[in-house]
């Protein structure tokens, strides 16, 4: 994607199977439209068991330094 996302934004996940086994996932992000975003980091808090988030799930994404190809999932939303 091009440009700069500098907002938190909120996404849906759309696929968890990370083809490099890094527990990441591609989110489709309202803003964007259609496109998946790049593979996103999951952010867990220290201590906790790696939970990768399900398909379907609502997330809130931020991307590092405003990179758009750089998101980082932050946590899932009920």
């Amino acid at each position: 994607m091009a440009g700069r996302m500098v907002s938190v934004q909120v996404g849906t996940i759309i696929n968890n199977i990370d083809p490099t086994n890094k527990g990441r996932v591609q989110v489709k992000l309202a803003a964007v439209g259609a496109l998946p975003s790049a593979w996103a980091l999951v952010c867990q808090p220290f201590g906790a068991t790696a939970v990768t988030p399900r398909i379907g799930d609502d997330v809130v994404v931020a991307f590092e330094n405003g990179d758009p190809d750089a998101p980082i999932v932050l946590g899932t939303l009920p």
